[in-house]
């Protein structure tokens, strides 16, 4: 077969509407040969590409996860990507619970996380409860869920894939081409010290929606992305439980004013609101920051003093799906396999 890459034009786009989406990751080697196996990513924005590798490393494989600018991982993240069929935001349920107990890394979540009875609730825009679910349980019949935002997720599991020799995180490697013959795949980056090919059997691309994988082997993401409306994901700093005792978060229904307002990890750690706004407004920092005290005086309960604004980031929805996830030695997940919005659902357990 013969190699494939992804255009100039494109890529400088998908890298300047990526500036503020924290993670993106890119491709997965694994090779069960004696040979390196090889990962690589540009940016994460979640832990839906990391997760597999302290189980791959326990069992023996040999990997090299490839990541961006290391100078990126300390900023907390203004988009998610789950990591399993039971995460909300920044809230895992006890189904996700239970897969990062296999890996070893749940201990540490409830460390720097929230553990608290798992749950959602519905209410309308004066903050009325209309209805909750409560106790939503596992395979292992826990009833818990934790808070924990997915950079604080991302490092717990860039710390425990640092404890395999077999495993190695580098950086700088944007994936520009790949070829696949019938005994293994050999993927072309770009660095900063010029081209690098590396050869395994297997790759698996986990990079995200604008997936540089799924553009080089020309896979079409069917679907749709909503155009009439953007959502704003704010991080910001209020007391919810002491201003009207919200516990878990809310799911606000309203005709205009809908959002959802959930915590990111235990005391200390910020809220996330996120809502949506008419595509036809400015989605510029400053437009929005301008919008904004008027539209959480609609979603705060209580006082509507005191908060605090962290960070905010404008980004459109998806709902799609690429029309095969594996081709020959090359397979896809996450969301380069598909994308859908957690709002639209009820739970995702």
């Amino acid at each position: 077969m013969r190699c494939t890459g992804t255009g100039s034009r494109g890529r400088r786009s998908r890298e300047k509407r990526g500036k503020s989406a924290i993670w993106r990751c890119l491709p997965t080697f694994c090779d069960r040969r004696n040979h390196d196996a090889y990962s690589s990513s540009r940016r994460w924005r979640g832990p839906g590409g990391s997760i597999p590798w302290p189980e791959s490393g326990s069992i023996g494989n040999r990997c090299y996860c490839r990541r961006g600018r290391a100078n990126n991982y300390p900023i907390p993240p203004c988009n998610w990507v789950p990591i399993a069929l039971a995460q909300l935001r920044d809230r895992y349920f006890p189904l996700v619970l239970e897969e990062c107990r296999k890996v070893g890394i749940l201990e540490d979540m409830k460390d720097r996380g929230l553990e608290t009875l798992a749950g959602l609730q519905w209410r309308n825009i004066k903050g009325e409860l209309l209805a909750e679910l409560r106790g939503t349980m596992g395979s292992n019949g826990s009833g818990k869920m934790i808070f924990l935002g997915q950079h604080n997720l991302a490092g717990i599991i860039l710390e425990h894939i640092a404890k395999y020799p077999n495993i190695k995180v580098i950086f700088s490697h944007r994936l520009v081409g790949l070829r696949q013959t019938d005994k293994g795949v050999t993927a072309l980056f770009l660095t900063t010290e010029g081209e690098k090919f590396i050869t395994a059997e297997y790759l698996a691309g986990c990079d995200g929606a604008g997936s540089a994988v799924r553009h080089c082997l020309c896979i079409p993401f069917e679907g749709f992305t909503w155009t009439d409306f953007r959502f704003i994901a704010s991080n910001m700093h209020y007391d919810f439980v002491k201003e009207a005792g919200w516990q878990w978060g809310s799911l606000i229904v309203d005709p205009e004013h809908w959002a959802v307002i959930v915590r990111t990890g235990a005391a200390g750690t910020p809220w996330r609101i996120a809502y949506g706004e008419p595509a036809h407004l400015d989605f510029s920092k400053e437009a929005i920051m301008e919008r904004l005290p008027a539209k959480y005086d609609k979603l705060l309960p209580g006082s509507k003093k005191g908060y605090t604004v962290e960070n905010i980031n404008p980004y459109f929805a998806h709902q799609r799906c690429a029309k095969n996830f594996r081709e020959g030695r090359i397979i896809l997940c996450g969301d380069a396999a598909h994308v859908h919005h957690t709002t639209f659902e009820l739970t995702r357990g």
